[in-house]
């Protein structure tokens, strides 16, 4: 278990080092990247995925979960949550690790930003318009399908009927990419592409955010179990 929660550890870091990273490149003041757009940062995301995943699965975990909301997901869809709060912790705890090499690796960046607002967004999501409801509704939505879709990516129907498990295997992480690319341009409206519980709660150490974000990941992740 060890192994794999460290792989779950360095997946999660490097997913979130890389994400947050592509995030910081746009919105910080006189970066490489700064005002490159959604769809830089949609693409960077897309390979901090496939990155986090090939991670996780190099450093000892075939899971790849790198998400608490997916781990939540398949826990809830197995019955089998012995893993949960191991993988929830090594995730949270390589998330913070990452979190921490973007505040380093852009560090004479933030005194150049003005924006409050800007430097949280490097580290979590905001809805472009705050509703309750609305905002509530656009997470589930967004979590059920990302759990959902990556449920049915890995099933063993899916496996049987496409490529050797082998080939399966190295494709897996590569697919996830591209669906998270897909799914993050295409529910840009609803929310962001970080539809997990470390956003959520990264925000929540910093200010009093909506509590519709506490609850709609664990919910989309449940909804999303056949």
């Amino acid at each position: 278990m060890l192994v794999k929660c460290f792989g779950e550890f360095m997946g999660t870091l490097v997913l979130i080092l890389l994400g947050d990273g592509v995030v910081a490149n746009v919105l910080l003041k006189r970066s490489k990247a700064e005002g490159a757009g959604w769809m830089v940062i949609t693409s960077g995301w897309a390979f901090a995925v496939m990155a986090g995943v090939f991670t996780a699965v190099a450093c000892g975990s075939s899971d790849a979960h790198i998400n608490p909301a997916v781990t939540f997901g398949f826990a809830v869809e197995t019955g089998q949550f012995a893993k949960f709060a191991p993988y929830l912790i090594a995730q949270m705890a390589g998330a913070f690790v990452g979190a921490i090499l973007v505040w380093l690796h852009f560090l004479p960046h933030w005194k150049e930003t003005e924006s409050k607002d800007l430097k949280l967004l490097c580290f979590c999501t905001v809805p472009a318009i705050r509703n309750f409801i609305a905002n509530l509704m656009s997470e589930v939505i967004a979590t059920f399908v990302l759990v959902f879709v990556v449920a049915a990516k890995t099933s063993t129907n899916v496996a049987i009927t496409s490529l050797s498990p082998a080939w399966h295997r190295v494709w897996a992480p590569i697919w996830l990419q591209l669906w998270f690319g897909v799914s993050g341009c295409r529910l840009v409206d609803l929310l962001v592409t970080r539809s997990t519980p470390l956003a959520t709660w990264h925000r929540a150490l910093h200010t009093r955010y909506c509590q519709s974000r506490k609850r709609a990941p664990q919910i989309g992740a449940m909804q999303s179990c056949p």
